[in-house]
């Protein structure tokens, strides 16, 4: 979103500017990290202002960019590109009555620029000023992308004045309407719905669902409008179709609804409503072309529109962690209420990156609080499992997978993965057994799943057992995945167990030029290089692997192979462990 903001400043300004870099470079620093205990208080100089305003941008930190901004507007208030600096950043902090009134000065110095115009249209849909929400959108629909928007924003407008028939035709005609059909259809269905235009409604989402990958927004649309039309029997068997459990917190809800003898609502029952869906959908398409940025600035007017817009709030939360602002997402995560179909999936999420931020217990605590509240408490104890398996707590991660497991009434296919990380983190917490058990359930409920054929076979390969069906396995990994450096070590390493040496070799030295930074494949190169007499090499490729930061437990014994060489160090190692090294 970061532009070169002030190119019509005067040029002794921008030259004052550019010669006082270097010094405003550490005061402004100093004032973000903290010589200045609120970065988003005012410098008392425009330069610094705008400095801090440009590195905070910079680094996606809306709320003081868009404060900084605003402080230079106030020394500064004709400056039409830093009143449009401030309009974006406040309304991509959130702060949308600072971007409404940015917009209107925008506006009266006859800014052409849309994102004002189109943000002055969401206000007036939101305030019910439907013919002033129309004309808008009219103005900001200058351009081929803008023309689309600004067509379906305007349907939404006529449709909050029950126009429904000039709604239906601005969807009609809206330029890249064959582009955009599910969308198009989507919001057909929408506005016919309103209208009480039941089976044209439910023509339109068909049509939407025709051909397209499944949505379950829209199919929750479809439900809605068979409820509508008393026919709830036809409802519960689409989603009977769609299997005992679909994974979408909207279906689930939808079908606990139908369970309980309640009609589906529709996604979106009002004007404003609409809008928010349009303007969510937006987001979603420009998230593909154009980075998180704009697309933010859309969710931002979507929410003011229906402040518990729980999937763009959602949507909003996962952009924010894509560009690893932890707080900003967990920020947007909180504000999904206790009675959304999404909480569960929200808390989840929050746990999540706390753990990103090195609160694991914190992170620890929130699952579990969830889970001591939760009617099914799969998913959360999947969560807790994972938070824990990634900080190589694996005792502790085994449990909790083992109690995620004993919530799961039948397995489904999808819910190999579960098993396999059981599996993993039983093999860790040297359970062999129990870990043989979990990743043979694995791969019968995915026969072909590269990665448990790879773990599975290279652990009995580990232990000298079912050696035959292990290297098969293990070379249909590899078949399935043929750039995967950790696959193809796993049948380097099978062909050095079994004393194919020089094809260890050969596979070995192919996943290091696919892995080149991994301790363990570095280390198994080693061991090959010595088994074929390159003893020179296998040493280096022993300093190789401790460069690159073992497992603690692999460390004195490449120290041991760096001093001893291998064979002494394999018999040393043999005599004290009174077993064959792993």
């Amino acid at each position: 979103m970061h532009s070169d903001a002030e190119r019509k400043w005067g040029k002794g300004l921008v030259v004052a500017l550019l010669s006082l870099m270097t010094l405003m470079s550490l005061t402004a620093c100093a004032g973000m990290g903290g010589g200045n205990p609120d970065p988003r208080e005012s410098s008392g100089s425009i330069y610094g202002d705008l400095l801090v305003a440009r590195i905070a941008g910079g680094e996606r930190d809306a709320e003081i960019a868009a404060s900084r901004y605003a402080a230079a507007v106030r020394a500064d208030p004709g400056n039409a590109d830093l009143i449009e600096r401030a309009f974006l950043y406040s309304l991509s902090a959130g702060d949308t009555a600072a971007a409404y009134a940015y917009a209107d000065e925008l506006v009266a110095k006859g800014s052409d620029a849309p994102l004002p115009r189109l943000a002055r249209g969401v206000r007036d849909i939101n305030e019910a000023r439907y013919d002033s929400a129309a004309a808008e959108f009219a103005a900001a629909g200058n351009g081929t992308a803008s023309s689309f928007t600004a067509s379906v924003l305007s349907a939404w407008a006529l449709a909050g004045k029950k126009d429904w028939d000039g709604a239906l035709k601005l969807l009609d005609e809206a330029p890249g309407r064959e582009k955009n059909r599910q969308f198009v259809n989507y919001h057909r269905g929408l506005i016919r719905a309103q209208a009480g235009r039941w089976d044209a409604a439910g023509k339109a989402f068909a049509e939407a669902l025709e051909g397209e990958r499944p949505n379950p927004r829209i199919i929750e649309a479809e439900l809605a409008v068979l409820c509508a039309m008393g026919r709830m029997e036809g409802a519960r068997d689409i989603l009977a179709s769609a299997g005992a459990d679909t994974g979408s917190p909207l279906l689930e809800a939808a079908r606990a609804r139908l369970n309980a003898g309640k009609p589906v609502p529709l996604p979106a029952a009002t004007a404003r409503e609409g809008l928010a869906e349009a303007l969510y959908g937006l987001a979603g398409a420009a998230v593909q072309d154009r980075g998180i940025d704009l697309p933010i600035l859309s969710l931002r007017l979507a929410i003011d529109a229906r402040p518990d817009f729980d999937v763009g709030l959602t949507f909003l939360a996962e952009l924010y962690e894509a560009a690893e602002k932890w707080d900003l997402a967990q920020g947007a995560y909180r504000r999904i209420g206790r009675d959304s179909p999404f909480y569960e999936n929200a808390q989840i999420a929050i746990a999540r990156l706390l753990d990103e931020e090195d609160k694991t217990d914190e992170a620890i605590e929130t699952l579990d609080a969830l889970a001591a509240k939760a009617k099914d408490g799969f998913n959360v104890r999947v969560a807790k499992g994972d938070v824990l398996r990634k900080r190589e707590r694996w005792a502790q991660a085994a449990t909790a997978y083992a109690e995620a497991l004993a919530d799961l009434k039948a397995p489904e296919r999808r819910h190999w993965v579960v098993y396999y990380m059981h599996g993993i983190t039983l093999e860790r917490s040297k359970k062999w057994d129990e870990a043989e058990r979990q990743l043979q359930t694995a791969l019968k409920l995915e026969p072909d799943q590269p990665l448990v054929l790879n773990y599975l076979g290279y652990t009995w390969i580990e232990h000298g057992v079912r050696l035959d069906e292990a290297m098969a396995m293990i070379e249909r990994a590899v078949e399935l995945r043929p750039t995967d450096g950790y696959i193809i070590d796993s049948l380097g390493w099978a062909h050095y167990r079994l004393g194919n040496y020089k094809k260890a070799v050969e596979y070995i030295e192919q996943a290091v030029l696919l892995q080149p930074g991994d301790p363990t494949i570095n280390d198994h190169l080693g061991d090959a290089y010595w088994k074929v007499g390159r003893q020179r090499e296998a040493r280096f490729q022993w300093r190789h692997a401790l460069t690159f930061k073992p497992e603690d437990d692999q460390v004195p014994l490449i120290r041991d192979k760096l001093e001893n060489g291998l064979d002494r160090a394999t018999v040393a190692r043999e005599a004290r462990d009174e077993g064959p090294a792993r």
